[in-house]
């Protein structure tokens, strides 16, 4: 790569660490592109060369951060043996929250810039993220519940993440009202209930 390409290169890495932090902290709608801009330390012209607009570039946080969290817990129960999918779903989940434990600011991320709709919209638009096959990681990981008799899996675990996330933002934040340790029993219980609402009818010995 040449030297004028690291340049670009950083010019991109920097926008979009600018964004991941500003969404962060302030939400995505709260967040202009000139504040993006301002914080890479770049002109606003610049950002255009990159990106179309800020939802472009929310798209491309999407694809990295959620991409990541699924192909982590993937990966994770790849090399564990466990023999039912309510067993499976609740590994899933634990490995979720350490990774959002060991990484507080995604926790911060979940909660003030995602929401389903823009969920679906970075999903639908199938955009190369640059880094790594984001569809794949993600067709993959409900791929791999075609064999259970689910309904609506991605409703399922977009529940299931939403409810992780807001119920794990003030014990990783700041350990109240309650530590991490002591509310996870109770995440858990609540996953199984999701779990278990969208099993069709004739699927409970799956659990």
């Amino acid at each position: 790569m040449s030297k004028v390409d690291d340049k670009k290169e950083k010019k991109r890495k920097d926008l979009v660490d600018a964004a991941f932090e500003l969404f962060s902290e302030k939400g995505m709608v709260n967040t202009s592109i000139s504040d993006i801009a301002d914080k890479a330390g770049v002109a606003k012209g610049t950002f255009y060369l990159y990106f179309n607009d800020k939802y472009d570039i929310a798209n491309l946080l999407i694809y990295q951060k959620t991409g990541n969290i699924f192909s982590n817990a993937i990966r994770a129960l790849e090399k564990v043996k466990i023999l039912t999918l309510e067993d499976e779903m609740i590994f899933i989940a634990d490995n979720i929250i350490n990774q959002l434990s060991n990484d507080p600011t995604l926790v911060n991320y979940f909660s003030k810039a995602i929401d389903w709709g823009r969920f679906k919209e970075a999903v639908d638009s199938k955009r190369d993220s640059g880094e790594f096959d984001f569809l794949k990681a993600y067709n993959d990981f409900f791929r791999r519940y075609a064999e259970y008799n689910i309904k609506d899996p991605e409703i399922m675990w977009f529940l299931i993440l939403e409810f992780i996330v807001s119920s794990c933002y003030s014990p990783i934040r700041c350990n109240q009202p309650y530590s991490l340790e002591e509310i996870k029993p109770h995440i858990y219980k609540v996953v199984r209930l999701i779990v278990k609402s969208h099993l069709v009818e004739g699927a409970d010995n799956l659990i």
